[in-house]
């Protein structure tokens, strides 16, 4: 979803700037997921943590696919950065533990 959001985004009606714009927040989500995400699979159970994660990420493609203004394509791929490669951080804090 990453690769083709701005398309995506821009497919919805916002202009490329904003599209853009948007964008930036998956990068940034994900920089706040992986330190936000260690520390509370350090806290609570590794399964539980990422069950919330990958249920955000869920709920922000839905709301990427309901969602018509440029407030909902916000929240959708800050909900999406969130989730996204969190498998791979979910898998090795399993593996190792």
């Amino acid at each position: 979803m990453t690769v083709h959001g701005v398309a995506m985004l821009t497919d919805r009606g916002l202009s490329a700037g904003l599209a853009a714009g948007v964008m930036s927040t998956v990068a940034l989500a994900g920089t706040l997921r992986r330190i936000a995400g260690g520390y509370l699979m350090d806290i609570f159970p590794a399964p539980r943590v990422a069950a919330g994660v990958f249920v955000l990420a869920a709920a922000g493609a839905a709301m990427l696919l309901f969602g018509v203004s440029s407030g909902w394509c916000w929240a959708a791929m800050t909900c999406i950065g969130l989730g996204a490669g969190a498998d791979v951080d979910v898998l090795t804090y399993l593996v190792s533990g």
